[in-house]
């Protein structure tokens, strides 16, 4: 029935939804940053990476699209060029984790108990990744960078 995205203008990060139906957009956060929301499979929350201002660490939080309400945290420890995804079935959050030049997908059940890596990638990073059906697709590869010095132009 909605649309959520993330501000870039004014109110930037912060999280609106508007129906599909047309009409106005609906602001659903008002403090802290805000951003790449998901909703749930079942349209009732959202997942999003957040923070309450610059000075505090990014976090995964859990959100009410009625209300704005976050119902939970949980820390992400690699927020950048982050992604997260629900599992298919709405129990749990999937993200990424860089360690040692490699990136792997953890998944975060939503009782609060422990993280869990659920790829065992030993080399090359996860650029995306979402859930088809009960199958993960994953896009990964290397980072290659070379400079190159051009006379005569």
């Amino acid at each position: 029935k909605w649309v959520v995205y993330t501000s870039l203008s004014a109110d930037r990060n912060t999280l609106w939804k508007v129906s599909l139906d047309g009409g106005a957009p609906v602001k659903i956060t008002h403090k802290g940053l805000w951003i790449k929301p998901v909703v749930s499979p079942d349209g009732q929350k959202l997942v999003c990476v957040y923070r309450m201002d610059e000075a505090h660490d990014w976090k995964i939080a859990l959100v009410s699209i009625e209300e704005g309400r976050v119902l939970q945290t949980f820390a992400l420890p690699y927020p950048y060029n982050q992604v997260i995804r629900w599992n298919p079935d709405g129990s749990a959050l999937n993200f990424v984790v860089k360690r040692d030049g490699a990136s792997n997908i953890w998944q975060q059940p939503l009782d609060g108990s422990s993280p869990e890596q659920i790829t065992n990638f030993t080399e090359d990073l996860i650029y995306y990744y979402d859930w088809a059906g009960d199958d993960l697709v994953v896009s990964r590869g290397t980072k290659l960078r070379d400079i190159v010095l051009i006379r005569n132009f």
